[in-house]
């Protein structure tokens, strides 16, 4: 990942380091952390916002303040005046189909009767079956950042910090099943499909920058790795990890010398509207 120098323009971006002359983009703003990358070489980075009382630095991460522009599409036609909010309520079911059926269960048809609305409705709000299947779970992925959101905010110790991340993967990442199935999902399209390795690549650099904000970087990186990997194991056996086994194994990877209280700012707009607003700018610019 390509390091991120000082700021050329606030509104503009920041400056890749290997092409100090191409601004860099913000295509998300995600729950503080906000994720850029490089108009020339297509590198990513991403970068967290602190209290402003706090240095311009942290960990070696630039910081700005300015939000980002998010752009979205206006309703022209008269159904969607009729019906302003089906497009986000097709979203919606279509997690709960995915959930049910698998992306491969996930059809136009499928969704358009999940949610007891006409056929054409989803062939008019999304170019293709894959657009839709990209923002249902585009909607999943923000709606986990939430919950890292909840269990993350105000942390102010060690002991917390262990306790949060025990109930984050016991109770809501492998403890809801239907939401484990559109994980995995994500993990399997990624491997193949660019537009959902964009969506896995921001989860993983999200929860990276939040785990950093509470342990120094190689812990971060190894919680990260061991939590992603129980996700995949808990889908796939019919063992699973105990909280006190993983408790042991996280007391492990994050010392007391790693420990560091969270600075961050809670963002006012909630992180589904951020993931999802951000996901439809990048839409409009493409």
């Amino acid at each position: 990942m390509t390091a991120l120098s000082e700021w050329a323009a606030p509104t503009a971006g920041a400056v890749c380091t290997s092409h100090p002359c191409t601004y860099v983009h913000v295509h998300s703003y995600i729950m503080g952390v906000r994720l850029y990358t490089c108009q020339s070489c297509g590198s990513r980075a991403s970068l967290v916002d602190l209290e402003p009382s706090d240095v311009p630095r942290h960990r070696g991460v630039v910081t700005m303040r300015k939000e980002p522009r998010v752009t979205t599409r206006p309703a022209v036609s008269k159904q969607g005046q009729r019906d302003p909010g089906r497009r986000d309520r097709l979203v919606d079911v279509a997690v709960e189909v995915i959930a049910e059926r698998g992306v491969a269960g996930a059809t136009h048809r499928a969704v358009a009767e999940a949610a007891g609305v006409p056929l054409g409705s989803t062939t008019y709000y999304f170019k293709s079956l894959e657009d839709l299947h990209a923002e249902a779970i585009t909607r999943h992925a923000a709606n986990i950042f939430g919950v890292f959101q909840a269990r993350l905010e105000g942390v102010r110790s060690r002991e917390q910090l262990l306790d949060s991340l025990v109930d984050l993967v016991i109770e809501d990442l492998t403890g809801d099943k239907r939401g484990l199935v559109v994980t995995i999902e994500l993990y399997a399209l990624a491997t193949r499909k660019a537009a959902f390795f964009d969506i896995a690549d921001d989860w993983v650099r999200v929860t990276q920058a939040l785990f950093e904000l509470h342990m120094d970087e190689e812990a971060a990186q190894a919680v990260n790795a061991l939590i992603e990997g129980i996700v995949i194991h808990s889908a796939l056996s019919s063992t699973h990890i105990t909280s006190q086994h993983l408790r042991r194994q996280l007391e492990q990877l994050v010392p007391n010398a790693s420990f560091s209280p969270s600075r961050a700012t809670v963002p006012s707009t909630p992180v589904s509207e951020q993931l999802v607003a951000a996901r439809a700018a990048a839409q409009d610019q493409g």
